[in-house]
């Protein structure tokens, strides 16, 4: 489905949900936007799930009901990753009433959101989640106006693939020009393909509501350490490319055929004094991870490999249920597979096999020891002859 601009500018001004207890959810990207006459309603638990999924960080987010991950599939944005991948914006806005919501566009159609989420928390809790989902996409302090902000070109504002932005229309900044101008550069932006677009309305009724604790619940933070991490690979070296983020401890859907044509011979090194040089040592650490420097600068420099889990995708119940697991890597170029969980899973059953048999077959010789009764044919008469 084409998108066009008088349909999109529809999309911002048919807020009929505004006045309702719904926050509603519109996205577009590369020209097409799930949709559907009848859109699902959603917890704003598993909102932030699908929040979390588009911005590529859900390794800090855990799936609390196996339900939801058909949602998330489908309204989660793209699995790939990689430098081919096209940026992710998120863009939640608050206060949204009719009287702001109309300036923004012609009511030319009418067009449904790809997804409501009852119950929309306060201000304060969406706030909140919107800082955390910075911190955890390691994006910084940055001071950029709202038009370079939305721009995924301008590296001073994007420091990777993902971005979110907070709007609210009752604090009149941006102004309403500012807010038109927004909306085009947004519209001709999934229009052309640069970028992927999630935008979250959150009526100004749910501003001051009463929600219980957590109400989008429970997820981990970037520990100090990682921070650090990243702090040091965003540094630019002298004569050196700056070193990239350092990667998550979950990389989703990573493709590694590229890199499993070049075996790794031998014990490789754990220290590399640049970070080319960890790059063909390792061939990119098999695929498996990224090199980032992990101490020292220049010619006492040491990069290494920081291995990352990767996500198999798998069906079960004819192909009708999807479901994932994880390959956890080790080693100094991350060539070998950690192996330790179903090892031990299955020493575990052999253990408790051996011993089943073995109790049972100790039972049989106890009962064949028993002493037989004196007379064994007591009570039983002969023929008389």
């Amino acid at each position: 489905m084409k998108l066009t601009v008088g349909l999109l500018l529809s999309t911002f001004a048919s807020l009929a949900y505004a006045g309702s207890e719904d926050a509603g959810v519109y996205i577009f990207q590369k020209g097409e936007w799930p949709s559907s006459a009848k859109p699902p309603v959603l917890s704003p638990e598993e909102a932030r799930l699908i929040m979390a999924q588009r911005l590529g960080v859900p390794q800090y987010h855990s799936i609390g009901d196996e339900n939801w991950i058909q949602n998330i599939n489908k309204f989660g944005g793209s699995q790939e990753r990689g430098p081919n991948q096209v940026p992710e914006l998120l863009l939640v806005v608050e206060g949204v009433t009719t009287q702001t919501a109309l300036p923004l566009g012609k009511p030319f159609m009418s067009l449904e959101a790809a997804f409501k989420i009852s119950n929309p928390p306060s201000s304060s809790w969406t706030q909140r989640l919107v800082r955390d989902l910075r911190k955890q996409i390691g994006v910084g302090n940055e001071k950029c106006d709202i038009e370079d902000d939305i721009d995924p070109f301008n590296t001073s504002c994007w420091t990777g693939k993902s971005k979110i932005i907070s709007i609210d229309l009752a604090a009149k900044t941006p102004s309403m020009q500012q807010l038109r101008k927004i909306k085009d550069r947004v519209i001709e932006s999934a229009n052309n393909g640069e970028m992927n677009v999630a935008v979250v309305f959150m009526p100004e009724s749910c501003r001051s509501a009463r929600n219980p604790t957590n109400p989008y619940g429970t997820y981990s933070m970037p520990s100090q350490v990682q921070l650090e991490r990243r702090a040091q690979a965003e540094e630019p070296m002298t004569g050196i490319s700056a070193a990239p983020l350092v990667p998550s401890a979950v990389e989703l859907n990573r493709d590694t055929s590229s890199n499993d044509s070049k075996l790794i011979i031998g014990v490789p090194k754990v220290c590399h004094t640049s970070l080319d040089s960890c790059n063909n040592a390792t061939n990119s650490c098999s695929g498996h991870g990224k090199c980032y420097k992990k101490s020292g600068s220049g010619e006492t420099a040491c990069y290494t490999c920081q291995c990352v889990a990767s996500r198999r995708n798998f069906t079960f119940g004819d192909s009708r249920r999807a479901g994932f697991t994880f390959d956890y890597w080790g080693g100094a170029a991350c060539q070998k597979k950690d192996v330790s969980g179903p090892f031990w899973l299955l020493t575990t059953f052999t253990l408790v096999v051996v011993g089943l048999v073995a109790w049972g077959i100790s039972m049989l010789f106890a009962i064949g020891e028993e002493k037989l009764p004196g007379v064994i044919g007591a009570g039983v008469s002969t023929k008389a002859r």
